[in-house]
């Protein structure tokens, strides 16, 4: 049935948005998911939508409408309805009645066809009606892709925030959305171009580096992706590479004006122009048609590889930012309201409430009811949607590879396993490795690791810090690291490339309430920073991304730790107001001012801004301990008195400073009584020659003193002590000790910090003395990281620190050196996403495990090496060099991400199994998506369980999309909450067993991996128990996937890991 209606008009072109129907070339994410069933949503959205509203409301075809006013206008004709119709006109109520009474057939019949009529043109009113609230409720969410929690309060476009009596607090309008959004993508996006006769080239869209605000332009206004104005173009014909560079930023209406798109600007118009204007950029440098055969189109309706992947550039950076918590109960509540307060009228209702109009109030009332079973049909089809998507953010991501790097020193007394890396047939890919971080001469052969000596062939201590790469090992990587008895403890750090919500939330089960102290440096939100936002929705966007990840981070921490955040002017006043909402006002530590730029900026407008800031709270206040920073020789100088008890300084026992009035703490103030003869100190006055002294100030006014009369007579004998100052008054002086009860004094750190090492330079040169590539700005000092680390926790193994913006790895670097410097075994956790995971942080820690000193890009081994004499360090500085950091053992991985799980969404149910359960009511709307990915093997698949070291994954690697194995072993040791112990790993008639030794709770775990397909179980059995034969510590429980037949009790993995991975 034809639906005449420029209401339904717009509301299917609302739904065909939401749904991303002008996606259809986009094959990526949940675009992909949409047009794999368009055909479905298409017959919902055109078809079922407008079938049900007109069959609720009795709506006939125009066919039948058009026979009944044919009929009507018939019967007009009749000399009988005419006459009839004319009494009524002139009101003439006697001809009226006998007209009804005589010809009752004829003018029943009459009036029966006009009521239906008007029946129908009164429910053809409210159809539109209809239409038009369905319109109006779902525009007023939905932007671009993300639906927004705008909470309406009345009609005259008033919100609403959700307050349950809190004293203070902090809403924005994403707080229920997960950020989802990366910058994956943003510095650079590769796809591969088939161009005939010159071959398969990689195309890169790169973003030039960020421009700075100019004049009157605002963060906050709409940006674009635009041609790089000075280099749209480079070519390297030799390796086969094209980079086309963009900036990211807004548009003056000049510039709008001459792309021709000044009114209502679009990414997709400037795209259009972006292609036109790419042909003369490839024009200016190469006479090849590059340019024609990268737009080249099938048809005329096709697009070419170019026009498909720049949308598709732009599409995964300006939309799809959020996905909502629960969208099913946050639209069902708005439509609610939206009936009661907007669609029904209370004016109507009286109005129609009156005899006359019964039935058009019947209609009305039941209009408002078929507006709501559609709408909440239109709701429930997008929550299938979004919670589908919310599924796969929160469920748990798999390890997609693990790699170790491990300094030699930690090897080099298990010679047999020294050996077989040696001697490994990938050696000189580790060679090659080590020469590029500059580690060894260009000259360097494995045979230099030896040295000889009158006992045998010995490591030369020049290379005891190589660090080996097990990524170059993977035939021997359990051998590897068969040699270390207690993994997890031994392991110095862990390194994990990984979209940062991703980590935690994969980290929780095996860290909860383990990390002593976090530091994270994450976007300043400038707008210029890389951080990607929502339009109109700048510090929303931020604190949504900010939100979910420190709650997650809080759940980590222990209860005695703290985290501390580096924030600029941009943020600082939200970020307070977050924290406290999730830490709590009593647990903020303070918000420390770090000078990292005395100079001041000179791009200010107004103030050269010198500072960021250091907010800083505790998990639990009453818990946390602030260690502080050791004293200056200056201040060390200061304890010049000493007694049996050991060195001391005298402060002065009256209070100073706040409250120092008698009148402030009038308890406080007391006479204490001196005896010089005796030398006896007493609150109460034995004799004449007692001495009174009161906290009297130098002008005799009245003061108190800092401790109570108790502790006074706890002390006195111990820690105070009398003198006489001039004009022959006596003063009370304590004895502050240079060690207290636990530890040697700290100084506890100010709330300005101003050094030179803090300035932000510094960062910036300790890469470039590394020689790390020059692709990172503004690197955290060194510094500034390890004084954080030296303030929050003390020297003890069980010390973790945890980084989840780690940027160029100075937080690695800083824990490093500060084991190397003060002993002790502080441990790791970096988390970063982008490619300087590869190109920055893991050289630098290579280079570092190797040296903590550098210059000019070659490495200090110690002051009678020869490096360093080629270096030409004088002996000032040699004897202040020490490298002797002990060695690492650090373990690095990759996580599979959200867009690598949408990726691998499989649709394609077999046909009868299609065909049987879309008979099931509501299927298309409730249980499509979910239905159809059950077994897919993002969600663990127990089927493949039966082959455990080949389970594979569509991944995003290299920027390409590759099916790569995936490491269930270190995803499950995750997921279950393991302390790993060690790893054994034995063959078994070509079946290779890996067993996991482990810790949980305080109980013993054994984890068995095998392949079983095919198994005989009885030879499984018989290895099972070989392998618990020769594991030399209790074993309580044992688990094995797919299945086992043993003579002790077991578990089987396969349930257990798909739960673990689903439930938060």
């Amino acid at each position: 049935m034809k639906n005449n209606n420029e209401s339904y008009d717009k509301f299917i072109s609302l739904l065909k948005d939401m749904f991303q129907f002008d996606s259809s070339d986009l094959d990526f994410g949940i675009y992909k998911i949409m047009n794999l069933k368009k055909e479905k949503i298409s017959e919902f959205i055109d078809n079922e939508i407008s079938k049900k509203i007109k069959n609720q409301l009795n709506i006939v075809s125009d066919q039948k409408k058009s026979d009944l006013q044919k009929k009507i206008d018939d019967l007009e004709k009749n000399e009988i309805i005419k006459n009839y119709l004319h009494a009524i006109s002139i009101k003439d109520q006697e001809k009226i009645k006998m007209y009804e009474q005589d010809f009752e057939p004829n003018i029943k019949e009459y009036n029966d066809a006009k009521n239906q009529l008007s029946t129908i043109c009164q429910n053809e009113d409210f159809e539109k009606q209809i239409y038009n609230h369905l319109l109006n409720f779902f525009s007023r969410y939905y932007e671009n892709g993300d639906f927004i929690t705008k909470r309406r309060y009345g009609r005259n476009e008033k919100y609403i925030i959700p307050y349950n009596g809190e004293e203070t607090l902090l809403y924005w309008v994403n707080k229920d959305q997960y950020y989802v959004k990366t910058t994956e993508n943003f510095y650079k996006f590769t796809f591969i171009a088939d161009l005939s006769i010159y071959g398969k080239f990689t195309v890169n869209f790169r973003i030039s580096d960020a421009e700075v605000e100019k004049g009157n332009e605002k963060s906050n206004e709409k940006k674009f992706f635009v041609l790089d104005d000075n280099t749209p173009i480079s070519i390297d014909e030799a390796n086969k590479t094209i980079d086309i560079y963009f900036s990211y930023r807004s548009l003056s209406k000049n510039e709008l004006d001459k792309l021709n798109i000044s009114s209502n600007p679009t990414q997709d118009k400037i795209n259009e122009s972006t292609i036109n204007s790419l042909e003369q950029s490839f024009n200016n440098i190469s006479k090849k048609n590059f340019y024609k055969l990268l737009n080249d189109k099938k048809s005329d309706t096709d697009k070419s590889i170019l026009e498909k992947n720049l949308n598709k550039y732009t599409r995964k950076n300006t939309s799809d930012y959020f996905i909502h918590k629960d969208l099913k109960t946050f639209l069902y509540k708005e439509l609610d309201f939206y009936i009661k307060n907007e669609y029904l009228s209370l004016e109507d209702i009286e109005i129609l409430n009156k005899p006359l109009y019964q039935n058009r109030l019947k209609t009305y009332l039941s209009s408002a009811t078929i507006f709501d079973n559609i709408a909440k049909t239109i709701i429930d089809f997008l929550a299938q949607i979004e919670d589908f998507q919310k599924k796969l953010w929160e469920k748990k991501k798999f390890v997609i590879n693990t790699n170790y790097v491990i300094t030699i020193d930690k090897i080099m007394n298990n010679i047999d396993i020294l050996n077989k890396i040696m001697y490994n047939q990938n050696i000189n890919n580790q060679i090659q490795e080590w020469k590029e971080l500059n580690l060894v001469d260009d000259d360097f052969v494995i045979e230099n690791i030896w040295d000889d000596t009158i006992t045998g062939k010995e490591i030369n201590p020049e290379y005891i810090h190589l660090p080996i790469d097990t990524k170059y090992f993977k035939d021997i990587e359990y051998d590897i690291l068969s040699i270390f008895d207690d993994i997890d403890e031994e392991l110095n750090g862990i390194l994990i490339k990984s979209e940062n919500y991703q980590a935690l939330n994969l980290l929780k089960n095996k860290y909860e309430e383990k990390v002593k102290c976090i530091y994270i440096d994450p976007p300043y939100n400038t707008g210029n920073d890389g951080f990607l936002y929502k339009d109109k929705y700048m510090h929303s966007t931020w604190l949504s991304m900010m939100n979910d990840r420190l709650s997650l981070a809080r759940d980590l921490m222990k209860n005695d730790g703290a985290i501390f955040i580096s924030i600029d002017d941009n943020e600082v006043h939200n970020l307070n107001i977050l924290m406290n909402n999730i830490f709590y006002i009593n647990n903020k530590i303070g918000t420390i001012t770090i000078v990292n730029n005395l100079k001041g900026r000179s791009d200010e407008k107004f103030i050269a801004t010198a500072n960021e800031y250091l907010i800083s709270f505790a998990k639990n206040s009453e818990f946390y301990k602030m260690i502080g920073f050791d004293l200056s020789e200056d201040q060390l100088k200061e304890y010049k008195y000493e007694d049996e008890y050991g060195k001391y300084k005298i402060v002065g026992l009256r209070k100073t400073g706040k409250n120092w009035r008698r009148s402030d703490r009038p308890f406080l103030y007391y006479p204490i009584y001196y005896n010089e003869k005796n030398n006896t100190i007493s609150l109460e006055k034995s004799n004449n020659d007692d001495i009174e002294i009161l906290p009297l100030t130098t002008y005799e006014e009245e003061g108190n003193w800092r401790w109570s009369k108790d502790t006074f007579e706890k002390k006195k004998d111990k820690d105070i002590v009398i003198k006489k100052i001039k004009n022959n008054k006596w003063q009370v002086y304590t004895k502050m000790r240079l060690n207290d009860e636990t530890d040697i004094r700290k100084l506890l750190p100010k709330s300005v910090w101003l050094d030179p090492k803090y300035d932000t330079a510094k960062g910036d040169y300790i890469l470039k003395s590394i020689a790390i590539e020059n692709i990172f700005n503004n690197s955290k000092p060194l510094g500034l990281i390890s004084d954080i680390i030296k303030i929050s926790m003390d020297n003890s193994k069980s010390n973790i620190i945890l980084d989840f913006f780690a940027g160029s790895g100075t937080t690695a670097h800083a824990v490093m050196q500060l084991n190397k410097e003060y002993g002790g075994n502080r441990k790791f956790i970096l988390v970063e996403m982008a490619d300087y995971f590869d190109t920055i942080i893991l050289p630098r820690i290579k280079k570092i495990a190797y040296s903590l000193e550098w210059k000019d890009g070659k490495p200090i081994i110690d002051k009678n090496n020869k490096k360093s004499q080629e270096l030409e360090i004088d002996l000032d500085e040699q004897e202040n060099i020490n490298t002797n950091n002990g060695g690492i053992f650090v373990k690095y991985q990759t996580l599979e991400q959200y867009e690598d799980s949408l990726e691998n969404i499989a649709n394609d149910l077999k046909s009868d199994e299609l065909l049987l359960y879309t008979e099931i009511d509501d299927y298309l709307i409730k249980y499509m998506i979910d239905w159809e990915n059950k077994d897919s093997n993002i969600f663990l698949n127990p089927a493949d369980l039966q082959d455990p070291f080949n389970y594979k994954l569509y991944i995003t690697k290299d920027y390409i999309q590759q099916l790569v194995g995936i490491d269930l072993i270190e995803t499950f040791n995750y997921l279950f909450g393991l302390h790993l112990k060690k790893y054994y790993k034995k063959v078994y008639d070509d079946i290779q067993y890996v067993a996991v030794l482990g810790e949980k709770e305080g109980k013993t775990y054994v984890i068995i991996w095998r392949k079983t397909k095919n198994m005989d179980y009885n030879k499984d059995k018989d290895n099972i128990n070989d392998i618990l034969k020769n594991i030399p510590i209790e074993v309580n429980e044992v688990y094995v996937n797919t299945d086992a037949i043993l003579d002790r009790s077991f578990n089987v993995i396969d349930s257990l890991f798909k739960n673990l991975m689903l439930n938060n």
